[in-house]
């Protein structure tokens, strides 16, 4: 039964065309150094090289890749090459009757084999080791089949690759929620603490506006005590003062009367003299 593909991954792209492999091998034979891995350019040259290629490549009909991906197809090819020229010579080098059954070679592969220098290898002398890393690793089986073409190799393999894509894919979601759950583990305990410092902040502040609020209480208090002794002390000089303008009045009758007294008795005085005087 046939697996079915997760709902996040992409449908399949289309497959490399034979047009973008020769153009490949064209733009290698411009650099054999860098198709043998064996260069002494500087990393940035071989980067800006790879960047043409790819550049160039996705320009044609077919299957868009990026630096990486033709680097690898390359490498395919060149395995896929590899293991042809290991099955002749073993076909060669065997024992038994019978005629021998190599595998023969189209002209595009000719063109890589004189590319990697193995055209001994042909003969059935066996396959010189290269590579780019991936070359000495037995990376993908290839059908061994003799009319099956190297683009045909690489569409299979492609096919295996994009399974393993939907797994990197699926890998590399988990492994990005797990650190947004991280992430936003880390920011609610972030947050409980300035929330639990802001609430010790503000419970602070409420102690000392209470603090605050006893104090004024208490002045409050005193200052009504004050108020009212000053109001007290008021009403006391205010009879106070009553009663000594009723003093005073009465003091100034006492005088008017003694005036009067004076005056009448002066009256008298007076008219005594007259009389004597007549």
């Amino acid at each position: 039964m046939m697996k079915r593909r997760p709902a996040f991954c992409a449908t399949r792209k289309r497959k490399t065309t034979t047009k973008q492999i020769e153009h490949l091998v064209n733009l290698m034979q411009e650099k054999p150094d860098i198709a043998r891995n064996y260069t002494k350019r500087s990393t940035e040259d071989v980067a800006a090289f790879w960047e043409e290629v790819a550049d160039k490549l996705n320009q044609l009909e077919g299957r868009q890749r990026d630096v990486a991906g033709w680097k690898k197809i390359w490498s395919d090819h060149k395995t896929y090459i590899k293991k042809k020229l290991a099955a002749n010579k073993k076909e060669i080098t065997g024992t038994g009757g019978g005629p021998h059954k190599q595998k023969s070679f189209t002209p595009l592969e000719d063109a890589v084999i004189a590319l990697i220098n193995s055209n001994d290898s042909v003969n059935g002398i066996g396959a010189k080791s290269f590579g780019t890393g991936n070359d000495n690793e037995q990376a993908a089986s290839e059908p061994s089949s003799p009319n099956t073409t190297a683009a045909d190799a690489e569409n299979i393999e492609g096919d295996r690759n994009s399974n393993s894509n939907c797994r990197q894919k699926t890998l590399s979601s988990i492994q990005l929620l797990r650190k947004q759950v991280e992430n936003q583990s880390s920011y609610y305990d972030h947050m409980k603490t300035s929330l639990q410092a802001a609430t010790k902040a503000l419970q602070d502040t409420t102690n000392i506006l209470r603090d605050t609020a006893k104090t004024l209480q208490d002045s409050a208090v005193h200052l009504k005590r004050v108020y009212r002794s000053v109001e007290y002390t008021g009403e006391i000089e205010k009879k106070k003062f009553k009663e000594m303008q009723f003093h005073n009045a009465e003091m100034r009758k006492i005088a008017m009367s003694k005036l009067e007294i004076k005056a009448k008795i002066l009256e008298i005085e007076i008219s005594r003299t007259n009389v004597m005087l007549q």
